[in-house]
């Protein structure tokens, strides 16, 4: 092998393709070539642009080639709902149902365009867990005590409104009343950061967020269809 040769082939094996976790999103390097979204793939991504590889050297890859696309991430905002279940229907019955219920719920919130839809669940015993691991270190936590997480990721209200008024999801909500209690319940709304995804560092490049600025993602009109002036206050 001669020595072009055995600088292509270092230079591939340090420089093959980058898949970012949760997606297709790659770039291998050389001149950048329709880059994907950097949210693709990826809950709160932001990540790498796709590049070609080019031999720009005489058969030796150039150094300038070697580096990541800043692509600033786009906004996912999450609603989260806490309940408690009915009182009627604690335990496996529950749950039994739940299963039932998310696999045609989440057919209709792909289908609408929710970016993820998930439900965590804290059963008695995980929160007592959680207790005693406060008392033993004196954290002085407060153990929140709904028993199921309703999480939905979107990028515009739009996603969200379209799965309320689906006529088949309303129908599919009504069939949950026997088994949710929904005195006190808690919803929140919220902007994502994330920065690490099944261990690899992402949304980071030169060592600073790809996120947008405060401003900006504190500004919710951009995440309604038609603009609202109320929505884009800025905190007192």
């Amino acid at each position: 092998m001669d020595g072009g040769s055995r600088q292509r082939s270092s230079a591939a094996a340090r420089f093959s393709p980058y898949s970012q976790p949760g997606g297709s999103t790659q770039w291998i390097f050389g001149e950048l070539v329709d880059g994907p979204a950097g949210s693709e793939g990826d809950v709160g991504g932001g990540g790498y642009g796709r590049k070609r590889a080019t031999d720009p050297g005489g058969g030796v890859y150039g150094a300038d080639h070697q580096f990541p696309l800043r692509r600033q991430a786009e906004r996912l905002l999450r609603l989260t709902i806490k309940l408690y279940k009915g009182q009627a229907r604690q335990g496996g019955e529950g749950h039994d149902f739940a299963r039932d219920y998310v696999v045609k719920a989440a057919k209709l919130h792909a289908k609408h365009g929710i970016y993820a839809y998930q439900q965590c669940y804290s059963p008695p015993a995980y929160r007592t867990f959680v207790d005693e691991m406060s008392r033993r270190n004196n954290r002085g936590w407060v153990i929140d005590d709904h028993d199921v997480t309703i999480e939905f990721y979107f990028r515009s209200f739009e996603e969200l409104n379209k799965v309320n008024h689906d006529p088949e999801f309303q129908a599919l909500q009504a069939s949950e009343e026997p088994y949710v209690n929904r005195a006190h319940t808690v919803v929140s709304l919220s902007w994502i950061e994330k920065y690490v995804d099944n261990t690899e560092v992402v949304n980071i490049v030169d060592d600073k967020s790809t996120y947008p600025g405060y401003d900006e993602l504190l500004d919710l009109s951009t995440a309604l269809r038609t603009g609202s002036a109320a929505w884009a206050k800025k905190e007192e």
